[in-house]
Order: C-alpha cells, then sequence, then structure tokens
C-alpha cells in the first residue's frame, strides 16, 4: 500500500517539543495555501505535523513560526477520548524528512 504525504507551507507556531523516557515528540501545525482560488481568494488548510526522537530535537532546534517549510510523511490516525468522555479522531501527518 501507498501512503506518502508532500506538503509545503509555512509554521503557524513555534514547534512544542515534548520529551519523556523512550522518545522525543514534536508537534506543530502548517499552513498550506490552495493552488486554486475561490472567489478570489486563496483557501489555507492548517494540518498538524507530528515528528520523532532525532527529527523532533533538529525541527524544535532549527524551525520557526513564519518559515517556509516542505514535509515528506505518512497520514496517521489516531482515536482518543475528550474531557467529556466522547471518541474522536485526529488526522496526522508522521514526518520523516523536512526541508
Amino acid at each position: 500500500m501507498l501512503n506518502n504525504v508532500q506538503l509545503m507551507g509555512r509554521l503557524t507556531a513555534d514547534p512544542e517539543i515534548f520529551t519523556g523516557e523512550k522518545y522525543t515528540i514534536c508537534r506543530f501545525s502548517l499552513a498550506v495555501q490552495r493552488d486554486y482560488p475561490e472567489k478570489g481568494e486563496y483557501n489555507v488548510d492548517f494540518i498538524d505535523i507530528v515528528a520523532w526522537n532525532k527529527l523532533a530535537e533538529f525541527i524544535a532546534n532549527h524551525f520557526t513560526k513564519g518559515q517556509l517549510t516542505v514535509i515528506d510523511g505518512k497520514l496517521h490516525t489516531r482515536t482518543y477520548q475528550d474531557k467529556e468522555g466522547e471518541n474522536r479522531r485526529a488526522w496526522e501527518v508522521i514526518a520523516e524528512h523536512i526541508y
């Protein structure tokens, strides 16, 4: 099966890094402009990105809000329960390379 995502956009905020005993995780959002205008304006999609371990540390140390970035990765879904006990689903891109 093929699961490959390539995105180019700007970081919406500085990446957040979390360090555990066995792993490091970095989370950030990428603002990706659509290729076609709607009613004269380009819409933007905000896509959640997650990176792990060495790549997470690299991103946290070298990337900042507003920076134009290219991500190669895989689309991933996860389910969780919110504070009210409702089941939710999150769609994220797991970063494999960043430029």
